[in-house]
């Protein structure tokens, strides 16, 4: 059985275990189903949603009737090895119950029975009902039993554990013992490595740390990773992107409006003879920090917030994109032009003063920004078959704008992101060119999973 969870993440595990027609069949069948189960578990309907919703039911009709006639039957397939040793169990005691006097024989075999797909089940029948009863009742999460299923299978996971006699003081203790563990837990890792306080301000879109307590020479830095891609003119880069954004943090201080109009710019100021040599970062030292929070609004008007931080898992994220042009919008997936994807490789904040033309203050501002590698999205083949995740793929290193810094306010939320197993590493024998982006763990494709209920919108 596939659980919800495991459900969205499939698809790439399933990817390329079977021969062509049947691969594709298979990956139409999940696809179709993860697509149909983002509709089923969404917190807000509409009448749009749920006419879509009827249509994918209808789709997954037709890809399950497909895949038992031409995909299940190509493939004649049993129970599996616990439920044939399961059957043999019964068998044994059963012939011993016949015959009491008897001693049970363990050397019974029972044969594997063939298993096929059916098609006459409840469970199957009933998804056709999900529209109908949304309608009715409002959506699933208001009456599903998921969450205690889920809380069951802690119980049943701690019930192992027990003698089997008088468990239910067993559980307790189990239980009891399981939440001292997990105190300890935490006060060891408050006390062994603290972590830098993060303000958690939810009014606002993203909150860094305000300490300086690692600070990092620009100089030395870069002399100690020379040859890393990921350092490819990285002062030079870093000052393009500040100095737009310290400039037009002058200019809003200098509109009528601002609190402190004497530290703007000056309205005669020629905007051309601004350049990079006119912005200074102070003590040539930016200051770096472990983690990253976002405040977002998801599509059922709700507040989450997501945690980045670059040493773990966490660290792909995802903006607005602008398409370059916009004649071509039609032709292209939507995906491919709303949204851009970028892997976090360090958070850093710098305090910047801008001594260009039109300034009347040279007080430091403090500015904050993510060092990141871009990915590039994989546009589809024209024979490809619609039912498939979008896919994404790290430029080349060399590539001009492989490494980039971005505003942590340009941050929409993060993004989760699906190894392509069938397509492999991009190092085989992981070896690294870029010790900073730590590719030597790198694949050459992920799938995007937007069929999550919470990435449905």
């Amino acid at each position: 059985m596939i659980y919800p969870a495991e459900l969205q993440c499939a698809f790439p595990v399933f990817e390329g275990l079977l021969p062509e027609p049947h691969n594709s069949s298979v990956l139409e069948l999940l696809y179709t189903l993860c697509h149909w189960h983002g509709f089923a578990k969404l917190r807000m309907h509409t009448d749009e949603t749920l006419r879509v919703m009827e249509d994918l039911m209808r789709s997954v009709g037709n890809v399950v009737c497909v895949f038992q006639a031409k995909t299940c039957e190509a493939f004649a397939t049993k129970e599996l090895r616990c439920e044939a040793q399961s059957c043999q169990h019964h068998e044994i005691l059963s012939r011993s119950s016949t015959a009491p006097g008897r001693a049970p024989s363990k050397s019974t075999v029972v044969a594997w029975r063939s298993k096929t797909f059916n098609l006459c089940t409840y469970k199957l029948h009933a998804l056709g009902d999900y529209t109908t009863t949304i309608k009715m009742f409002g959506t699933s999460d208001s009456y599903l039993t998921q969450s205690g299923e889920r809380e069951h299978r802690v119980g049943k996971a701690r019930f192992i554990h027990t003698s089997q006699k008088a468990f239910v003081q067993q559980l307790a203790h189990i239980e009891h013992r399981q939440a001292r563990i997990w105190k300890i837990h935490d006060l060891f890792r408050a006390t062994k490595d603290p972590l830098e306080p993060v303000p958690n301000i939810p009014e606002e879109h993203y909150n860094v740390g305000k300490s300086q307590h690692r600070p990092i020479d620009l100089a030395d830095f870069i002399r100690k990773n020379s040859g890393d891609p990921a350092l490819q003119e990285f002062t030079l880069r870093l000052k393009c992107h500040l100095l737009p954004r310290i400039r037009a943090m002058h200019i809003l201080a200098s509109e009528p409006s601002a609190l402190q109009p004497l530290e703007g710019l000056d309205a005669s100021y020629d905007a051309s003879e601004v350049t990079v040599n006119h912005l200074l970062i102070r003590s040539n030292c930016i200051y770096q920090h472990h983690v990253l929070w976002v405040n977002y609004t998801t599509y059922d008007v709700r507040r989450r917030q997501d945690i980045f931080n670059p040493t773990t898992d966490h660290h792909d994220i995802m903006m607005l994109a602008a398409p370059e042009n916009t004649d071509e919008l039609e032709t292209i997936h939507p995906c491919h032009c709303c949204f851009c994807y970028a892997r976090i490789i360090s958070i850093y904040h710098a305090n910047v003063q801008y001594i260009g033309p039109g300034c009347s203050s040279y007080l430091p501002c403090r500015l904050d920004f993510l060092h990141v590698q871009w990915f590039e999205q994989v546009p589809p083949n024209p024979g490809d078959v619609l039912c498939s995740l979008d896919i994404l793929r790290f430029p080349p290193m060399n590539e001009d704008g492989a490494f980039d810094f971005i505003n942590p306010a340009d941050v929409l939320r993060g993004c989760h992101l699906i190894l392509a197993f069938a397509k492999g590493r991009s190092h085989p024998d992981h070896t690294s060119i870029s010790s900073l982006s730590k590719d030597s763990n790198d694949w050459k494709y992920y799938y995007i999973n937007r069929l999550g209920e919470t990435q449905v919108a």
